[in-house]
């Protein structure tokens, strides 16, 4: 387990050893505002799945594992991280408001960071060229969500016979 306290102490330590210029932490967990609210350390930002006193939903549901695979916060930040790195934090903050359904997606600290774009903090989500583990290259670039799927697919065909490799992806 992670405390508020010890998260907080971690920021600010880091902060006080200038580790980071600007710095934006998503949460993803049930009551992760009161946590959030817990992270004061200077120019960091937070944007959490739910407020304080409500849970964070699950999505995904996975039939033959009988377990939800992910959370519908998770899936709506990889989403938008995917589509558009260029969005500035503060649209991609009330992106996530208007998309998350089921809980109050909260931000929190450092306001001057919302002005910033979302690639400032993942990089450049520009498209990619694959090469598979067997020599054979993807001619044309491809984004990184489609290069995961295609190395699954690629192991999946790979398998050794009579033996049934599955994998999910959280589209």
């Amino acid at each position: 387990d992670i405390l508020a306290d010890e998260l907080a102490k971690s920021f600010s330590v880091a902060a006080e050893r200038n580790l980071y210029k600007k710095c934006l932490f998503f949460i993803e967990a049930c009551y992760s505002g009161s946590v959030a609210q817990f992270l004061t350390a200077p120019n960091l930002a937070i944007i959490t799945a739910a407020n304080e006193s409500e849970q964070s939903n699950p999505d995904n549901y996975d039939i033959i594992l009988d377990n939800y695979l992910s959370n519908e916060f998770s899936n709506r930040v990889i989403k938008l991280f995917d589509q558009d790195s260029s969005l500035k934090v503060e649209e991609a903050y009330n992106t996530l408001k208007k998309e998350t359904k089921l809980s109050h997606v909260m931000y929190y600290g450092d306001d001057s960071i919302k002005n910033l774009s979302l690639s400032t903090f993942i990089g450049k989500l520009d498209n990619i060229t694959l090469e598979l583990s067997n020599n054979e290259s993807v001619i044309e670039p491809i984004q990184p969500r489609a290069a995961t799927e295609k190395i699954l697919r690629f192991h999946a065909e790979k398998s050794l016979a009579g033996v049934r490799t599955r994998a999910r992806l959280q589209l």
